[in-house]
C-alpha cells in the first residue's frame, strides 16, 4: 500500500481537493518515473509511443527527413563572378550558396558576405566568387537530428547550414523555415 494520506485539505472551506489531488500527482509521476528507470525507458522508446506529437518529432525526425537536395541546390563554382554566384543564390532562394570544387563544399557565400564585398568597394561583374567566399562555416550532417540543426543555428546565429557528409560532398541544405514546416521548431 503507498498511502497518500492527508491530515487536512489546503481548501480554506475543507471541500476542494487541493493537497490530496497533489499528492496522488507526486505519487504518480513517482512511480512513472521509477518504472522508466527499472525499465531503461529512454528517449528512443518515448519517440517511439509518441510519433506524431512534437516530442516524437524532435526525438525521430532526422536532417535527411527536412532538408533540400538535387537540383534546388544553391551550388556555385569558382570561375563564378560574383553577380552570377547572386543570381544562383536568389534563384534558390536560401539566402546563401556553397562554393562545391571536385564536389566538395569549400566555402560559404551569405548575404553577410555580400555586405562586406560592397563595403569593400569589391567589383561583382568582375571578382570570381572564390575571391570572398567565407572556407570556415557551420555544417550539419543528415544522420544527425533535425532538432541539432536548431540548436546549432541559434549557436551560430544563423538560419541556414549546408549539409555535408563525412568528406564534406554537398547533400543538401537545411533552413529554419523547413524545420518550421517540419514541427521541429
Amino acid at each position: 500500500i503507498l498511502s497518500t494520506k492527508i491530515s487536512k485539505e489546503a481548501c480554506p472551506l475543507g471541500l476542494a481537493p487541493t493537497a490530496s489531488s497533489t499528492a496522488s500527482v507526486v505519487l504518480g509521476d513517482a512511480l512513472a518515473m521509477t518504472c522508466m528507470k527499472a525499465r531503461g525507458f529512454d528517449t528512443n522508446d518515448y519517440a517511439l509511443t509518441h510519433p506524431h506529437g512534437a516530442l516524437g518529432r524532435k526525438l525521430l525526425l532526422k536532417i535527411s527527413d527536412v532538408m533540400i537536395t538535387g537540383q534546388d541546390l544553391p551550388i556555385l563554382v569558382k570561375s563564378m563572378f560574383i553577380k552570377d554566384a547572386l543570381l544562383e543564390i536568389t534563384d534558390k532562394g536560401f539566402g546563401f550558396g556553397v562554393l562545391v570544387d571536385d564536389g566538395k563544399a569549400v566555402g560559404i557565400f551569405t548575404d553577410g558576405d555580400l555586405r562586406r564585398c560592397l563595403d569593400s568597394n569589391i567589383d561583382i561583374k568582375n571578382h570570381n566568387i572564390d575571391e570572398v567566399v567565407t572556407n570556415k562555416f557551420s555544417y550539419i550532417q543528415k544522420e544527425q537530428l533535425a532538432v541539432s540543426a536548431v540548436e546549432l543555428m541559434e549557436k551560430a546565429k544563423i538560419s541556414s547550414l549546408p549539409v555535408l557528409d563525412s568528406s564534406k560532398n554537398l547533400e543538401g541544405i537545411i533552413n529554419l523555415r523547413l524545420l518550421l514546416q517540419a514541427g521541429v521548431i
